[in-house]
């Protein structure tokens, strides 16, 4: 316990020695220098995110959540995917433009009736894809699915 306590004390003398904090007038880097609007894609959303922007070579889609009254999980993605693919056209692209995706299910044991949807909107060279399970998803959502795009 003793040594624990010194170091408690010792710790932050010997950080501050170890860290440079003065900037010789220099600005601090900016970690993600974002593009000029013009240069950007969004499409919007609500007041707290939009659905999709834009980077460089990459268009960043928010999830989109699929529900289903009578726990219909197939009905819940298609709902999902559908959003997504409405998505990617206001964005101007088209769901051939996926990189990746992630699907949130609230139920792991559904995995093959969403696969089974998931499929009908990647006829030939679906996008690299991660599933994983949630104990919750907003409004009651059984699906949600976020999204990568080629720009």
């Amino acid at each position: 316990m003793k040594h624990f306590a010194l170091m408690a004390l010792l710790a932050p003398a010997a950080l501050g020695a170890c860290v440079n904090i003065q900037d010789h007038g220099r600005p601090a880097p900016k970690a993600f220098p974002m593009p000029p609007p013009e240069k950007m894609v969004l499409v919007p959303g609500n007041q707290l995110y939009s659905a999709a922007v834009g980077h460089g070579d990459t268009i960043y889609l928010a999830g989109v959540i699929g529900r289903s009254e009578t726990g219909d999980v197939k009905e819940a993605t298609r709902q999902a995917m559908d959003a997504v693919k409405g998505n990617l056209e206001k964005a101007g692209r088209t769901m051939d433009d996926l990189l990746k995706c992630t699907v949130f299910m609230t139920d792991i044991e559904q995995y093959g009736p969403m696969n089974e949807v998931y499929a009908d909107y990647f006829p030939a060279n679906p996008p690299a894809r991660t599933a994983v399970a949630v104990s919750a998803l907003p409004f009651g959502a059984l699906v949600e699915v976020e999204c990568i795009a080629a720009r």
